[in-house]
């Protein structure tokens, strides 16, 4: 083992580039995915039945699917309906789709555990919803 350590001395700044790839992926992706996330969790609580049902199907179905299988449907059959991305542009666009819908469920778990009486507290004092969500249900 000890005798194969120069594969990684001898390629180090491919080692390195690949790692600054990764990262920069996932955190482009975690970026994109929380607001992502937090769009779907806002729209999910306040959108009428039927739009709520639409975001229910597309958070079941990113988070009941294995990832591997949603990049390779992204970039292998991309290209049947007209959609070819680059293959680093398909890794941030599945990792993102994929983590919003995990970012939507953290997200709307944590405005159901906001008590009823703050928000109730909220609007008889005249706060608008918006103004309930900005300085109530999110700094908890």
């Amino acid at each position: 083992m000890l005798s194969e350590f120069h594969v990684l001395t001898d390629h180090w700044p491919e080692i390195f580039n690949g790692l600054a790839l990764t990262l920069y992926t996932w955190l482009t992706s975690v970026v994109i995915g929380a607001f992502l996330g937090l769009a779907i969790a806002l729209l999910r609580q306040e959108a009428p039945r039927p739009i709520a049902l639409v975001i229910d199907g597309y958070v079941g179905l990113f988070r009941g699917t294995p990832f591997l299988i949603q990049l390779f449907l992204l970039y292998y059959g991309g290209p049947f309906v007209g959609l070819s991305l680059p293959p680093v542009v398909a890794g941030i666009v599945g990792l993102s789709l994929y983590a919003s819908a995990y970012f939507s469920e953290i997200f709307r778990s944590g405005f159901q555990s906001v008590p009823l009486g703050q928000t109730e507290a909220a609007a008889i004092c005249g706060l608008t919803k918006t103004q309930t969500l900005l300085r109530v249900t999110l700094p908890q």
